[in-house]
Formats: C-alpha cells, structure tokens, sequence
C-alpha cells in the first residue's frame, strides 16, 4: 500500500539493508559465520546499536543469503536504487577464522557480486562511504568525505583543503558530500558551502539526531511532533531539491577539471564542460558561472 501511495505521488522508495553486522539478538545468529581476529575471537565493532553490539559478518561465507535476500525484497515491489549501508565506508576486511578464512580480496569481491545483483534487480546500488576499491559495481556513495571535522579545526600538517576526492571521482559516481552537508538548508553557510565546493548530490536525513552523545550528523534536524504535519521539513528539503536541480544536477555525470585559489581567498572548481563554481569562505557566497547558451 505505502508503495503504490508513493508512487502515485511520484517518489521513490528504497529499502535500507545491511551485510556487514550481526546481532546475538537475530533469530539465526551463529559465530560461524562472523569475522575471526587472529587469536580466534569474533571480531565486533566497538560502537553500540539498537541491536546491541555489532559482530563484523564474513560476507564470503554470507554473499549466496544476503543476494536471496535481495531477490525477496525485489518480489515485494518495484524499488529505486538499493541501499547497503557500511560496506564502501569500512576498509576490505580479513578474517582468520581457521575452517573459512579470507583475504581483503575476497572480501571485495563479495561485495562486488552484491553490488552487481542490486544493480540487476534495482537499476543501481548505493553504499555509505566513498572507498574506491568497491566501485567496480557502486552508482551511489553516500558521502564521499565521513568525517567533517578537519573541515573545521584544520590539522597541523593542513596548509589548505583540496577536494581531491571529488576531483577524481565526480563524474563516475553519485554521492552526497559529507556527513556535515547532510539538511544543510537548516545549518551554517560553510556547511552549504561544502557541498558546492563538492559538487555533490544533497542528502536530507528525518529525525537525525538519536545517536547519544555523538551528532555524527549534525544537531540540526528535520523532525515534527506527533499529530503534526512535517510542513517545515518538506519546505526545507524542497529548498535543497530546487537549488540542485537548477544548478548542480545537470553537472553530475561531467568530470571536474580543476580547483584553484584565487586571489580574494575563495576556491574556483572547474568543470570540463566549462561551468565554474566558486566558493568563498570568509564571506560563504558563492558563485556558478555557466557557458553562455
């Protein structure tokens, strides 16, 4: 029902999945199957979830499971572009377990098969981080940079932020810029700055905020009252919709020539097609120069 809702009014829904994390809690939890350190205990990630802790899965062993899964969600209905969380973020794991050990390899490889069937059933796979090693089969990155804080506070070995990624990726694949530009209509100028200087796709997350004590995200918030209409939300996130389709959207699937410093102290992005995007920190304008018609 809520698909054929959305799709009468035009959207697209795509179901979130996970193949990296495991739970005690799960009905066919088993040590079998997850990750083995090399003195032979599970490997698990040292952040907790509604779940509990998180055991690292050896995709290897699940791959066959995981694309069943895959297939069942397919028969329920017709999905936008599939969503795996985790796996391009996380580097390509090894596991010792002495019956099924594997190698980085073989881990990248699974992955690659997943991504592949996604794109077979859904038209597109998408992933959280921006590692290049999965990109074999990945359309969609969801931030290209995770950590925004070096944004910021800048490190000792840091003369100047280059957005090297983007440089040599935008064109290839999708993705949103960083974690700090997710709703940037409701954060600070530098933040929306962040994005054009990325030329990235905006992301908007609804009730961001609930990891304890830790705003990954950001405290701004796209969020309504119970009985409320999310009227604000829509608006901010409509706001975000009409700037990228105006200006970034048509440069998306056109590579970047160059970033330069120019002589006012703001950064010139250059798109092959001759489109120029310029940021400014110290005032947070910026500017998009387009080829004359």
């Amino acid at each position: 029902h809520l698909l054929d809702k959305a799709e009468k009014a035009g959207y697209t829904i795509s179901l979130h999945t996970n193949f990296t994390d495991a739970y005690t809690i799960a009905e066919d939890f088993s040590p079998d199957y997850i990750i083995k350190n090399p003195d032979g205990s599970l490997q698990y990630d040292g952040k907790g979830w509604s779940g509990g802790r998180m055991y690292h899965v050896s995709l290897p062993l699940k791959e066959k499971d995981y694309i069943k899964e895959l297939e069942r969600i397919k028969e329920i209905g017709n999905f936008g572009m599939h969503y795996s969380d985790v796996i391009s973020l996380a580097a390509p794991r090894r596991s010792y377990d002495p019956i099924h050990p594997f190698s980085p390899k073989d881990f990248r490889v699974s992955c690659d098969n997943v991504f592949s069937v996604m794109q077979q059933l859904f038209g597109g796979s998408a992933s959280e981080g921006g590692s290049d090693v999965y990109f074999k089969n990945l359309d969609y990155a969801l931030y290209g940079q995770f950590s925004p804080d070096r944004y910021y506070t800048g490190e000792e070995w840091m003369d100047e932020n280059i957005p090297l990624w983007a440089m040599i990726f935008h064109g290839t694949i999708l993705y949103n810029a960083t974690t700090s530009t997710i709703n940037y209509s409701l954060k600070s100028p530098q933040e929306k700055l962040r994005l054009w200087e990325y030329g990235g796709r905006p992301c908007a997350y609804c009730f961001v905020n609930f990891v304890t004590n830790n705003a990954i995200w950001g405290k701004a918030d796209l969020s309504w009252n119970k009985g409320e209409k999310p009227t604000a939300v829509a608006k901010a996130i409509a706001e975000m919709y009409e700037e990228y389709k105006t200006n970034l959207f048509p440069l998306q699937t056109v590579f970047i020539k160059r970033h330069d410093f120019l002589p006012d102290g703001s950064s010139q992005i250059t798109y092959e097609n001759g489109t120029k995007i310029i940021t400014n920190f110290n005032t947070n304008t910026f500017e998009i120069k387009h080829l004359p018609e």
